[in-house]
């Protein structure tokens, strides 16, 4: 017969009499203890994972358990026009991970875009792509060719009187009449 410990961080310790044959997961068995998804084990102060399930337990060894706690990131998740919204997610998911966290799940016609603090120019994403700390994801529409053109003409040059919305109209007059671009 051997006394094994057995209890759970911030709770008290039981004290079991076992064969002297028990395995750890026959101990919990008979104590009753069941373990959750997001807890592990540890043997006499030791890491779960160096001691498995089939390990023999010996006379005073005690089995604490505790939660699993895992490195979480912070990011910010919006779509154009609405409030970015602040998660925090376990560290190496995915952008598609944290957008269904969010409830945000891209449309058809949306484009992915993450963006970083005080970072003006964003890349392109793709749903499988890793997430970082600070990372600030977002959904959008396509740019159309008007808005790309304005937007470059308007960094360019200064605006006098509406002069660079001119130039865009006569440069997609041209591209419609030359590429057929409505």
């Amino acid at each position: 017969m051997i006394l094994v410990k057995i209890g759970r961080m911030g709770g008290k310790l039981t004290e079991y009499a076992f064969d002297s044959n028990v395995t750890i997961e026959k101990a919990f068995q008979v104590s009753g203890t069941k373990i959750m998804p997001d807890e592990k084990y540890e043997l006499n102060g030791g890491p779960s994972y160096s001691k498995p399930l089939s390990w023999k337990l010996s006379d005073k060894d005690y089995i604490l358990i505790s939660p699993n706690i895992v490195a979480c990131i912070f990011v910010r998740v919006g779509r154009i026009g609405e409030k970015l919204q602040e998660l925090k997610i376990p560290k190496g998911n995915t952008i598609q991970s944290a957008l269904i966290s969010a409830g945000r799940l891209p449309f058809s016609d949306e484009e992915i875009w993450i963006h970083w603090d005080n970072t003006p120019q964003g890349t392109k994403g793709l749903l499988s792509t890793p997430v970082s700390e600070g990372m600030i994801i977002v959904l959008e529409k396509p740019a159309s060719l008007r808005n790309k053109i304005l937007k470059i003409v308007s960094n360019i040059f200064e605006d006098e009187n509406g002069e660079w919305e001119k130039g865009t109209n006569a440069i997609l007059a041209m591209l419609a009449k030359d590429y057929k671009l409505s």
